[in-house]
Formats: C-alpha cells, sequence, structure tokens
C-alpha cells in the first residue's frame, strides 16, 4: 500500500475518531443538562407539594377553629381537642424554651424577665421552676449550660377558658463532667383569657 493511501486512511479513521468524541461529548453535555432538567423538576415538584401539605394544614387549622366554636355537640368537642392541644403545645414550647436555655448566671437569672408575659407572678415566683441567686451562682461556678431540645404538651381538659394537662421536657445539661440528656414532667394550667400558665408543678 502506498504512503498517499496509508495516510488517506489515518486521516480517515482521524477524522471518524475526531467525530466519535464530539458525538460522546455532546451526548455527555446532554446527558448532565437533562440531569439538572431533572433535579430541577424533582425540586419545583417538591416545593409544590410542599406548598399543598402546607395549605391543606392551614385549611385544616382553620376548620379545626371555626368547629371549636360553631360545631354541633358532636365536632364541637373535637374542635376544641384540637385547639386546646395546639395552644397548650405552642406556648408551652415558647415557655419552656426559655426556661431551658441558659449557660451563665446571667441568662439564668434573665429567665424570669423573658417569661413574665407568659405565665402569671405567681408561677414566676416558684424557685422550682426558675430557682433562685443561689441556683445562679451554681450554674457559673459548675461550668452548667443547658439546651432545650423539646416539650410535648397532653391535654387533658378544656373547660371554659382554661387548659389544663401534662407537658414532658426534653433537655440537654453540659458541665464539667460532660452532656446529659434529661427529662421533666409537669402538670400545668394555661388560661387562654390571659393567653398566660396560671400554674406549672413538677411531676418528676
Amino acid at each position: 500500500m502506498s504512503d498517499k493511501k496509508q495516510n488517506v486512511i489515518l486521516m480517515v479513521l482521524g477524522g471518524i475518531t475526531v467525530l466519535l468524541l464530539i458525538f460522546f461529548l455532546v451526548l455527555r453535555v446532554q446527558s448532565v443538562k437533562a440531569q439538572h432538567e431533572l433535579a430541577k423538576s424533582e425540586d419545583k415538584i417538591e416545593k409544590v407539594q410542599n406548598a399543598y401539605e402546607k395549605k391543606k394544614d392551614d385549611v385544616s387549622k382553620k376548620v379545626y377553629y371555626y368547629v371549636s366554636e360553631n360545631g354541633d355537640a358532636k365536632t364541637k368537642p373535637i374542635g376544641r381537642q384540637y385547639v386546646g392541644t395546639q395552644t397548650l403545645n405552642t406556648r408551652a414550647n415558647t415557655l419552656f424554651k426559655i426556661i431551658y436555655t441558659y449557660s451563665n448566671s446571667n441568662d439564668y437569672t434573665n429567665r424570669k424577665s423573658k417569661a413574665s408575659n407568659l405565665v402569671t407572678t405567681d408561677v414566676l415566683n416558684k424557685q422550682d421552676i426558675f430557682g433562685n441567686k443561689k441556683n445562679a451562682s451554681v450554674v457559673d461556678s459548675l461550668g452548667i449550660e443547658s439546651s432545650f431540645d423539646s416539650a410535648n404538651a397532653y391535654l387533658s381538659e378544656y373547660k371554659g377558658n382554661e387548659l389544663k394537662g401534662m407537658v414532658i421536657v426534653k433537655y440537654s445539661i453540659v458541665n464539667m463532667a460532660g452532656t446529659k440528656e434529661g427529662t421533666k414532667t409537669f402538670n400545668v394550667t394555661y388560661d387562654m383569657n390571659q393567653n398566660k400558665f396560671t400554674a406549672i408543678d413538677v411531676i418528676n
């Protein structure tokens, strides 16, 4: 075979190789683009689903709140149970997050002022809930830090504008010895007219 033919064959093979490389490159780009578009589509679907679930939840809440005030003998107690539980749980999480969040004596002492719009004076003065100056000094001397984890409220009675129930609080305490997780249970009474806890008693 002459050199001329060999050169032609090499050029043809080189051209084919280049075309194949371009072809695979285009396929790769299209594949990446398709994956990107799929990811965007999935993200849009997830956002739509989340929006739908939120809307459904909002509608459900409105229905329960309406039924709690305007329902008949069968539906009104169901609505009141839902509203009472939601209210107690929301307010309990707000309050106990304040009570169980501190990292020094100032934080510990300032919990009372932060919680003053959530509880009555009687509750605010309970030392087994908010402690005292001696407790505050121990926080600094032992390097104690507390972080709130969760509060779950369980409604037992909804009479008039008063809610009664139990709240289970989970928290974490850090000191020089390490970290310890804790759980406290409280009996609580909440007045929906005052928007305050009127009684909080430690069970364990």
